[in-house]
């Protein structure tokens, strides 16, 4: 156990709390966290990539670097179920596409379709690894002189599908796929039969940006026979709380939701 104290500076004061401990767990955890490397602010777009640090003795290397692909952008990397073996992450640029990797080959989708406003997005993976739950997005940016804040990143339109690893086809319903709401962020619960999304009303964008609120809900999944319900239950409602929510995370026991 490590005993800790924290203190917080308010003005000209200082505050300090009760000490607390942290516990470490004696179980193994995972030994390597992933993660995309960029510099703040796109200064520098040729030196980007996905990497892999041990959480053992802090060695950093590259599960792949754009400098390898023609300087092209890669993100939203994911793992099924924390396996190194199963992954996929995007491509843009030159080599645009969904890359999934099995252990052994590594293949390219072309996921554009008439149906869709654009390639996946934000992938989760189903916990059978048969599916993988995407958002299809019309993303914008705007960049700014003289806020703190110097990109902002905001959806014209998003929708919420999934996609059958096996039969390559992607699973859509209304609830998911409105053109009066944005819905994003999706996640599956652990046992494979709920999916947490986020969803809003759709704004005046990007004049009435800071009006867009994201509520958290879920709707039922049937992996066997690849349906979505039709009811939709929302959990955190964000125009009574007046907040927003983002990346909704189930634990592994499907015992807490983090967002």
């Amino acid at each position: 156990a490590i005993e800790a104290l924290v203190c917080v500076k308010t003005g000209d004061r200082w505050m300090s709390f009760k000490p607390f401990y942290w516990h470490v767990a004696k179980e193994p955890a995972d030994p390597y966290i992933a993660y995309r490397l960029i510099e703040p602010g796109y200064t520098l777009w040729h030196e980007m990539g996905i990497y892999q640090r041990s959480l053992e003795d802090y060695d950093q290397s590259a599960v792949i670097e754009n400098k390898m692909t023609g300087n092209n952008c890669m993100n939203c990397h994911s793992f099924c179920n924390q396996d190194p073996d199963k992954m996929l992450f995007h491509m843009r640029k030159t080599y645009a596409g969904t890359y999934t990797y099995d252990g052994e080959t590594i293949e390219k989708l072309n996921t554009k379709t008439e149906r869709t406003i654009s390639a996946l997005v934000y992938p989760s993976w189903h916990p059978s690894g048969k599916y993988v739950a995407f958002t299809v997005n019309d993303t914008k940016q705007a960049f700014h002189m003289n806020d703190p804040n110097r990109i902002e990143v905001f959806d014209m339109a998003s929708d919420v599908v999934v996609y059958d690893v096996e039969k390559r086809e992607l699973i859509t319903v209304p609830s998911l796929f409105s053109k009066q709401c944005y819905e994003t962020f999706p996640t599956f619960s652990p046992d494979g039969r709920t999916l947490y999304f986020c969803t809003a009303d759709m704004q005046e964008l990007p004049d009435d940006f800071e009006k867009v609120q994201y509520s958290l809900c879920s709707i039922s999944f049937d992996p066997e026979n690849k349906m979505c319900g039709e009811s939709v239950d929302t959990l955190y409602n964000a125009g009574e709380m007046n907040k927003s929510v983002s990346l909704p995370r189930v634990s592994p026991d499907g015992k807490f939701l983090l967002y």
